[in-house]
C-alpha cells in the first residue's frame, strides 16, 4: 500500500487519520467487499490520487472489519467518503458519485497543493514539445515531491523525448507504486533499455538476417529523433514475425505510444494499426 493510500482499523486511526489530518487532509473511505458500488467508488478514488498534487491522503476503511470505527463515524451506508482536515470532518459525500464530486469537495478545503501550477505547466510544455522547459519544472516540483508518479513519469517522458535514454530508463525502473502511472511506466521501460543499449553497442546482430536488419533500422530511428518512422518500421516487422525476439516488436510499439499525449491522433493511428497486424 501506498503512503497516500492507507488501510484504516482501530489501531491505527489516531495516528494515521487524526494527526496526519494536521496537515493534511484525509479522504475516509467507507466501503464493504459485498458492494458493488462501494468497490468501483474505491477503485475512482484509488485512480484519482495518481492525479492528485496536494497534501492529500486517502484512507480505506472495510465496514466488515472495522465496526467501530464505522459506527464512531456515524456510517449507514456504502459508500461514504468524509472529508478529515485539522482533526475535524469537513464534508461527507453518501453514494456513489464522479470523481469531479470529490475533486471539487477537496478544494472546497483548500485541498489544493500550490505546486499543482508547476506539474500543469510542465505537462503542458510538454504536449507542447517544450522537452527541455517540461524537464525544468518536472524536477522543481520532484524536488518537494520526489517520488510523486505522475511527475516521475512526465519526467521520464521528458527524458526520451531528448533521447536521454539511460536517464529516461533510471527514472522508469523501481517505479512507485501507482494505480495508473506504474503500468505506463512498465510498459515505457523496454524501449528506454532497448534505446540505452543500442546506443551503447550492446546488441547483437545478424547481418544475413532481414529481421535483424529491419530491427536495428527501426532503433536507428528513435535515436535520430524520427519516432515515427520508428514505429513504423517496427510494425514491418511485425508483419514478418509477430514474435521476433519474443515479442520486443510490439512491447516498443506499444512503449512508443505511451509517450504521445493522449489526444494526439496518431496514437490512436498507430494503435488501430498494430490491432490490426496482431489480431
Amino acid at each position: 500500500m501506498r503512503p497516500d493510500i492507507i488501510e484504516i482499523d482501530e489501531f491505527n486511526i489516531q495516528e494515521e487519520v487524526i494527526d496526519f489530518s494536521i496537515s493534511s487532509i484525509v479522504m475516509m473511505m467507507f466501503w464493504a467487499p459485498w458492494s458493488k458500488e462501494s468497490l468501483r467508488t474505491k477503485k475512482s478514488l484509488e485512480d484519482m490520487m495518481d492525479h492528485i498534487a496536494g497534501p492529500v491522503r486517502l484512507a480505506l476503511v472495510n465496514i466488515e472489519t472495522s465496526p467501530v470505527i464505522t459506527s464512531q463515524f456515524a456510517v449507514f451506508s456504502v459508500p461514504s467518503v468524509k472529508f478529515v482536515f485539522q482533526g475535524q470532518i469537513e464534508n461527507t459525500i453518501i453514494g456513489p458519485h464522479a470523481v469531479s464530486a470529490y475533486i471539487s469537495a477537496l478544494r472546497r478545503i483548500n485541498a489544493v497543493d500550490p505546486l499543482m501550477l508547476t506539474l500543469e505547466k510542465a505537462e503542458a510544455s510538454l504536449e507542447a514539445k517544450e522537452a527541455v522547459e517540461a524537464e525544468s519544472l518536472f524536477q522543481n516540483y520532484l524536488t518537494d515531491r520526489p517520488n510523486h508518479p505522475r511527475a516521475r513519469f512526465g519526467l521520464s517522458i521528458a527524458y526520451l523525448n531528448q533521447r536521454r535514454w539511460a536517464d529516461a530508463y533510471e527514472l522508469l525502473k523501481d517505479f512507485p507504486p501507482s494505480a495508473h502511472y506504474y503500468e505506463a511506466a512498465e510498459k515505457v521501460l523496454p524501449l528506454a533499455g532497448m534505446l540505452r543499449d543500442f546506443e551503447a553497442d550492446r546488441i547483437s546482430f545478424d547481418e544475413t538476417s532481414g529481421e535483424d536488419r529491419q530491427f536495428r533500422s527501426a532503433l536507428r530511428f528513435f535515436t535520430q529523433d524520427k519516432k515515427e518512422l520508428g514505429i513504423e518500421s517496427l510494425l514491418e516487422l511485425l508483419k514478418i514475425n509477430r514474435d521476433y525476439r519474443n515479442g520486443i516488436g510490439k512491447k516498443l510499439v506499444v512503449a512508443a505510444l505511451e509517450t504521445y499525449p493522449e489526444n494526439e491522433p496518431l496514437r490512436d493511428s498507430y494503435r488501430a494499426e498494430l490491432a490490426k497486424i496482431l489480431f
